[in-house]
């Protein structure tokens, strides 16, 4: 599937552009840059060849305590049920969530620069992404904990703008299907406090932030994203998902 590819059309030029960037940065030895260009390299290839595959990459977002892990077991016992392929993944990665300087802001609020812990996000997604994403999606369905949409939920919250998480996120492919479990952000906690008990998150201990990132969430969500509201009940919910993707994959 993959029908909407934001190197739809151009990844010719692009790949002509990050040549020149490429030149660029061995001439003056930049590693940083030589080895950024490789993954976007891979990205650009793969925009090529996608569109002539049928899976789907399904992305699940959401607060903490929305219900995500349940509807994500139960749509891969779908897949499973009817004989196809299916993976899950999740973003970020352990690497990305242990390392320290994430660990210090999620447990204590400690963080002298968010920036780099955003840098740290990217970069973890645009390894995960070429490494199991894209090896992946020739031969399977891809379900995602978690995507590019958290990102800019969770940093906008954190005081980074919008188009700078962006542009350090540029060539994410965009999910054939991306589902936004809905909860009150008062009952998200109840349901995280219950589950981690001493253990929450520094974040996590703020309803405030709770209700900034539920909005932030619904300003990024892409147009054809499902919504659906995860208190109507576990079933209810797994019904409107399928039925969903059911309509995905048929057109």
């Amino acid at each position: 599937m993959f029908r909407k590819w934001s190197f739809s059309g151009h990844s010719s030029f692009v790949i002509k552009t990050l040549k020149i960037i490429y030149i660029y940065c061995s001439l003056t030895r930049n590693l940083f840059y030589v080895n950024l260009y490789k993954c976007f390299q891979v990205m650009v290839q793969y925009y090529q060849w996608r569109n002539a595959m049928k899976n789907l990459l399904i992305v699940f977002e959401g607060l903490d305590g929305s219900g995500k892990t349940t509807q994500i077991d139960m749509l891969y016992q779908w897949f499973e049920n009817k004989k196809l392929k299916v993976f899950t993944t999740k973003q970020p990665t352990d690497y990305y969530r242990n390392d320290k300087r994430v660990r210090d802001y999620l447990d204590n609020g400690i963080a002298p620069n968010m920036y780099s812990i955003a840098l740290l996000a990217a970069a973890d997604r645009t390894y995960q992404i070429t490494s199991e994403i894209f090896p992946k999606i020739s031969e399977s369905n891809i379900i995602c904990d978690r995507y590019l949409y958290s990102s800019l939920a969770f940093f906008k919250a954190r005081g980074i703008d919008y188009k700078e998480i962006l542009m350090i996120n540029k060539g994410v492919p965009t999910p054939d299907v991306t589902v936004f479990l809905d909860v009150p952000p008062e009952r998200a906690l109840d349901r995280v406090r219950q589950r981690d008990g001493k253990d929450i998150k520094y974040e996590e201990k703020n309803e405030l932030v709770f209700n900034q990132v539920r909005q932030n969430f619904l300003d990024v969500l892409p147009k054809n994203a499902l919504i659906v509201d995860s208190t109507l009940g576990i079933d209810k919910v797994h019904q409107i998902i399928t039925n969903f993707v059911s309509e995905v994959m048929d057109k």
